[in-house]
């Protein structure tokens, strides 16, 4: 066998150098007001909820007085407003003492400033009306005005999407200025502007915000993603707010398109977690305006009253040094790792599903709809929890978009294993990856087997790295990717005796010609591990170069991953270690590298808080000494707590022995043997 460092990445790296292409519009990253002269420095306390200031607000079609004037005594009043309040109150003094809509760092820090402004608009706007300040009025005044001032290729966005002068076509950025704009006006009214004022804001909130928000909804009567999600629930919010009927009905038969064509009938989501989450998070919205007949008719037969299911089936449900639940869960694509279900609150109301109230309680999440924006106007009730135990979810599934799952039990830190299967799914491709067949684990609250994540699109790390097969969990041929248009199939899911299984063929996904790239999963139960199975048969009878990755969390540089002996390797992090034994049909080298995994979330801009240095995951890469026609890889993955030692690993590719347990492998079947109990897939 052969030990060598990896030096592949470092080569990689310097393609990450290349220069940018030069765009002919400019990025409007900075264009503050300048902070008044002699204007005091604020305090947080100071701020404090107005109820009679928040009930003089004026009329309109998507808040009312009465609602926020009930906010305003929930902040003032209650306990849990209270506490929200003191975090809001820090942060409007922060904001008005920098006079900018940013603050600090985080991962909007370095965003444009049409991104800033959507955010930052309807923040400043709920806290002049619940305070009654006038120096945020001034303040919300003179930052709506500057943008007013400014031509259509920053209402477009023109730096980053495709614009054209003669008939400006909106984005998500356009959108999302589009809803949270009319939010915040509907918050202020007219009372902080001149008659003249407020009629040039409402005008270019109609011609740069709603009318290139309607023409993409007309050169997208068919499209199948989020941006229809994101683009037609905030064109619904410009429309309503203006009283433009014509354009709320526009929308509104985009949503409803949209909701029950886009979730799988399983309620899974082609995307990811993460990916569905945001669509979600943007329909909710009108669904809170609309009335509960009106929701009804928009949303009552999607598929998404499932979702629920996809997302528990995820979930890894880990526990930090506090015992909090944190909201890790398996992720491919683009998605990251770390997803809280908040927008779950709306749909456990709207479709009276115990099981999205469970996962809301697990996560601690305290449903507020004071702290939603728009508050809701219809009544709704939290329905009781319900477990996926209780709800008696299996413990191994195929979601028709593909995605399998493998799971030890539904309680805490258990060992849990993913597998991204399946094709374009209901929305496409748009955020997956050339990466069927990989896998992602954890065990023992610990994430093991990592996918990537996701840096910013705008960086070269994303397109050089990220959307490529060297960044996931699979066998690669002749060092070539998966196709751009590629599809897999999850041929069993099933619950045995001794294992639990999951099979996936991706043949169809490879550039190389073959005629199986079959990966076999079997989750012993008892003592708990992965015997994991991949057999490629190529087209032709030349030999060719398999190579199989693997990628561990070192992100908090807590990993320590060596070889042990001949094909058996460990990554020890602080609560349990992974074994793995890797053998083949042919001989193996075996490298160690360094490799990439992103944060909790995605960066706007490059060179973010979330984005992940090299070495951030470390490899570990086994591939044919000589080059070879079929292969077959067979690895145990074994983990065990802090403490604890696993039973000794040995044996040949067809023949592993794992303590007392046998495994056969032959072609495309895994027999399981313990003592007298014998069970083959």
């Amino acid at each position: 066998m052969k030990f060598r460092i990896c030096t592949s990445f470092l080569l990689l790296c310097v393609g990450l150098l290349a220069a940018p292409k030069k765009n002919p519009w400019p990025l409007y990253r900075d264009q503050r007001v300048p902070r008044p002269e002699g204007l005091r420095t604020f305090q947080a306390k100071e701020f404090q909820p107005n109820v009679e200031f928040a009930s003089k607000m004026p009329s309109n079609s998507i808040l009312s007085p009465e609602v926020i004037a009930e906010m305003a005594k929930f902040y003032r009043d209650d306990s849990d407003g209270q506490e929200r309040w003191q975090g809001a109150g820090k942060r409007l003094a922060e904001l008005l003492n920098t006079y900018d809509f940013k603050t600090g760092g985080g991962s909007g820090a370095n965003a444009c400033y049409i991104v800033r402004l959507y955010n930052g608009a309807r923040f400043f706007a709920k806290m002049y009306r619940l305070t009654g300040c006038r120096e945020v009025g001034q303040f919300l005044r003179a930052h709506f005005l500057l943008a007013c001032s400014l031509p259509m290729d920053f209402w477009i966005h023109a730096e980053l999407r495709n614009y054209n002068p003669e008939r400006p076509v909106g984005g998500l950025e356009t959108g999302h200025c589009a809803g949270n704009l009319s939010f915040a006006l509907a918050m202020t009214g007219p009372e902080i502007f001149s008659p003249e004022e407020y009629q040039l804001v409402l005008k270019t909130l109609r011609e740069n915000c709603l009318v290139p928000c309607l023409r993409w909804l007309e050169d997208h009567k068919t499209a199948q993603n989020n941006w229809v999600s994101s683009i037609a629930s905030n064109t619904y919010v410009c429309a309503r707010f203006l009283g433009d009927k014509d354009a709320m009905a526009i929308a509104r038969a985009h949503l409803k398109r949209f909701a029950e064509n886009s979730f799988e009938p399983d309620g899974s989501y082609g995307e990811g977690p993460s990916y569905m989450t945001y669509p979600l998070s943007c329909l909710v919205v009108p669904m809170r305006l609309m009335s509960k007949e009106e929701a009804q008719e928009t949303f009552g037969a999607s598929s998404m009253r499932k979702c629920a299911e996809w997302l528990a089936s995820c979930y890894f449900y880990q526990r930090n040094e506090k015992g909090n639940a944190v909201p890790t869960l398996v992720h491919f694509g683009d998605n990251p790792y770390w997803n809280a279900p908040r927008v779950l609150t709306e749909l456990a109301e709207f479709y009276q599903d115990g099981l999205s109230s469970w996962l809301l309680s697990h996560f601690g999440i305290r449903p507020d709809h004071w702290n939603a924006f728009p508050p809701r106007l219809n009544d709704y009730q939290l329905p009781a929890p319900v477990s996926p135990e209780q709800l008696k979810l299996p413990l191994v599934r195929a979601f028709d978009n593909g995605w399998g799952i493998l799971r030890s039990t539904w309680k805490d830190c258990g060992i849990v294993l993913g597998i991204k299967s399946g094709s374009a799914a209901r929305i496409n491709y748009a955020h997956q990856r050339p990466e069927l067949n990989s896998i992602a684990m954890a065990a023992y609250n610990e994430y093991f087997i990592v996918c990537c994540g996701s840096a910013s699109y705008r960086a070269e790390l994303h397109k050089n790295y990220d959307l490529q097969s060297i960044s996931a969990n699979l066998v690669t041929v002749d060092g070539k990717g998966q196709l751009s248009r590629r599809n897999a199939k999850i041929l069993l899911a099933e619950e045995g005796n001794l294992a639990r299984w999951l099979t996936s063929e991706a043949r169809e996904a490879y550039e190389v010609p073959l005629k199986s790239a079959r990966r076999s999963l079997a989750f012993v139960k008892e003592p708990g591990y992965f015997v994991m199975v991949d057999r490629f048969l190529p087209m032709d009878a030349k030999p060719h170069q398999y190579l199989s990755r693997l990628h561990f969390n070192n992100r908090d540089e807590q990993a320590v991953v060596k070889q042990l002996q001949e094909g058996l390797w460990s990554c020890k992090r602080p609560n349990a270690t992974l074994y793995i034994y890797t053998v083949s049909s042919e001989a193996l080298a075996f490298r160690q590298g360094q490799g990439y995994m992103h944060g909790a979330g995605r960066d706007y801009s490059p060179g973010g808080i979330f984005e992940g240095k090299l070495g951030s995951a470390i490899t570990l890469e086994a591939s044919n000494s000589n080059p070879a026609g079929n292969i077959t890889f067979s690895t145990i993955l074994f983990p065990v707590r802090k403490g604890d030692t696993p039973p000794a690993i040995s044996g040949s590719w067809n023949k592993l022995q794992v303590g007392n347990d046998t495994i056969l492998v032959q072609d495309d079947t895994i027999t399981i043997q313990q003592g007298s109990l014998r069970e083959t897939k």
